[in-house]
């Protein structure tokens, strides 16, 4: 079976460094992306070197569609967001297109699979 490839977007959060290190955990026969503002910060290294980390800010409309013009995935799990109440509250306008408007900026993957 063909290997998936895989991008987790926000894989510097909580969130995507833990799904990254489960699906590595598990070995499936996943290759994973992952993007964000800041490289994600690995208790163990064989995590990140187990993944192609790129910096791409999701709000930058150019910038995500020169990523996805040289990048093609199966899947994209999209965890990017402005989690946390206080930061969204502090800067309305960085959360709104951070959690509103970025996720136009994604494609649509070109075909799903489902892993077994």
């Amino acid at each position: 079976m063909d290997r998936l490839k895989i991008l987790i977007t926000g894989i510097s959060g909580f969130i995507g460094r833990s799904l990254a290190e489960e699906i590595i955990n598990r070995n499936l026969p996943w290759d994973i992306s992952g993007i964000d503002i800041k490289p994600p910060m690995f208790n163990d290294c064989k995590y990140l070197k187990a993944i192609n980390f790129e910096t791409v800010d999701i709000r930058d409309e150019i910038s995500v569609r020169q990523y996805f013009n040289a990048k093609k995935f199966d899947g994209i799990i999209h965890l990017a967001a402005v989690s946390r109440v206080i930061d969204g509250e502090k800067n309305k306008q960085n959360c709104i297109a951070t959690n509103f408007k970025a996720q136009n900026t994604l494609p649509k993957p070109p075909r799903c699979r489902i892993a077994g």
